[in-house]
C-alpha cells in the first residue's frame, strides 16, 4: 500500500472516531397553530424561530405560527423574546387561527439547503472548508483542499455558486493544482420536478488542461424519496469549451445526465453522493464520468467534520495524460 495511502487512512480513520465522539443533534418537537405537530431541530431567529425538519429543511416560523414548543437555545438578551414567543395571540373572532409558514418546496439535496418563507429571513447560506487529501492520478501526493459553498434561496428558486482548489509541492515542485467552479440555478415546476441551468469551469495544467467551460440546462425530478432519504434524476444539454496543451480549442455540443443521492441521519450525519456523465457529442474521447461524494457529521452548531471522495475518469485523454483521478479528502467545514 503507498506510503500516503496509509497516511490518508489513518487520518480519515481519527476524524470517523472524532465524528462517531461527537454529541447527537437535539430533537426538538413543536405543535402548529393549526394542530401539526413537527420534529426538528429548533433555533432562535429574530422574534420567531427555524426548525430544521430532516424532510421540508429550514422552515421559518413565525411567533404566532407555534402552540408549543421546547425551549429554543437562547443568550441572555433572549429570555424575553422567548416568553413573549409562547404566549397565545390574541385572535379576532372573525379570522381563523394563525397558521404555520406555508410549505415551500426546496431545491437542493434531501432539502438540506435552507430556504426563507419569512421575508424578514435571510435567504442566504452557505459554508466554508478546508483539508488535507491525497491525489492519485494526474498527482500522487498528500495535497491541500479548499472550497466554498453559497446559495441563495427564495421560495421555489434557488442560485448556488461553489468553488474548490486543489494544491500540493514536493520539493519546490507542483504535484497538484487544480481549479472547480460552478453556477447554478434551479426553478421547481411541480411537487417533484425542476429545471436547471448551469455552468461549470475546470482547469487543471499538470493534466495538461488549460481550462473547460460547460454550459447546460436541463430538467430534474425526484424519483424516489422517504422520510430521510431521496435519490433525484437529471437530463440536460448545453456545448462545451475545452483546451488541451496538446490540442486546438475546440466547441463541441454536449449532452448531460446525472444521479443525486442524500441520506439524512437522526443526530445530524449526512451523506451525499452525486454520478454526472457529460459526453462530448463532437469529440467522444473528452466526454467524462464524475463520482462525488461526501459524509458531514455535525461537530457543533457550526462547525462539521466532512469526509470526501471525488473520481474523475476521462475515456480517452490526451497523450501523456492518465485517465482516471482520485481525490481523497478529510477536514472541517464552517457554515455562515
Amino acid at each position: 500500500m503507498p506510503r500516503s495511502l496509509r497516511s490518508f487512512l489513518g487520518l480519515a480513520g481519527l476524524g470517523a472516531a472524532l465524528g462517531l465522539l461527537a454529541p447527537a443533534a437535539r430533537a426538538d418537537e413543536v405543535v402548529l397553530a393549526n394542530g401539526d405537530r413537527l420534529t426538528g431541530r429548533l433555533e432562535r431567529q429574530g422574534e420567531g424561530f427555524v426548525l430544521r425538519h430532516e424532510v421540508l429543511g429550514a422552515l421559518v416560523l413565525g411567533p404566532q405560527a407555534l402552540a408549543s414548543h421546547p425551549p429554543a437555545p437562547a443568550g441572555p438578551t433572549d429570555l424575553v423574546l422567548l416568553a413573549e414567543a409562547t404566549a397565545p395571540a390574541p385572535v379576532a373572532r372573525d379570522r381563523p387561527a394563525a397558521r404555520a409558514a406555508p410549505d415551500v418546496w426546496l431545491v437542493g439535496s434531501c432539502g438540506c439547503e435552507p430556504t426563507a418563507a419569512d421575508p424578514c429571513a435571510s435567504p442566504w447560506s452557505g459554508h466554508a472548508g478546508l483539508a488535507l487529501g491525497l491525489a492519485e492520478g494526474n498527482t500522487e501526493k498528500l495535497d491541500v483542499f479548499a472550497d466554498a459553498h453559497v446559495a441563495y434561496a427564495r421560495g421555489a428558486s434557488k442560485v448556488l455558486g461553489e468553488a474548490d482548489y486543489k494544491y500540493g509541492e514536493s520539493r519546490g515542485t507542483r504535484t497538484a493544482d487544480h481549479w472547480h467552479g460552478k453556477v447554478r440555478y434551479d426553478h421547481a415546476i411541480g411537487p417533484r420536478s425542476y429545471a436547471f441551468a448551469q455552468a461549470l469551469f475546470e482547469r487543471d495544467e499538470l493534466a495538461g488542461q488549460e481550462y473547460r467551460i460547460h454550459g447546460l440546462a436541463g430538467y430534474g425530478r425526484k424519483v424516489w424519496q422517504t422520510r430521510r432519504a431521496e435519490l433525484k434524476a437529471e437530463v440536460g444539454a448545453g456545448a462545451v469549451w475545452e483546451r488541451y496543451l496538446a490540442r486546438a480549442r475546440t466547441f463541441s455540443p454536449s449532452a448531460y445526465a446525472g444521479l443525486d443521492f442524500c441520506r439524512r441521519w437522526e443526530d445530524g450525519g449526512e451523506l451525499t453522493a452525486s454520478l454526472d456523465y457529460l459526453p462530448n457529442l463532437e469529440d467522444h474521447g473528452l466526454s467524462s464520468l464524475i463520482l462525488d461524494a461526501r459524509y458531514t457529521r455535525p461537530l457543533s452548531g457550526t462547525l462539521d467534520l466532512v469526509i470526501g471522495l471525488r473520481v474523475e475518469h476521462t475515456l480517452e485523454p490526451p497523450a501523456g495524460v492518465e485517465e482516471t483521478d482520485l481525490f481523497l479528502n478529510l477536514g472541517l467545514r464552517v457554515k455562515f
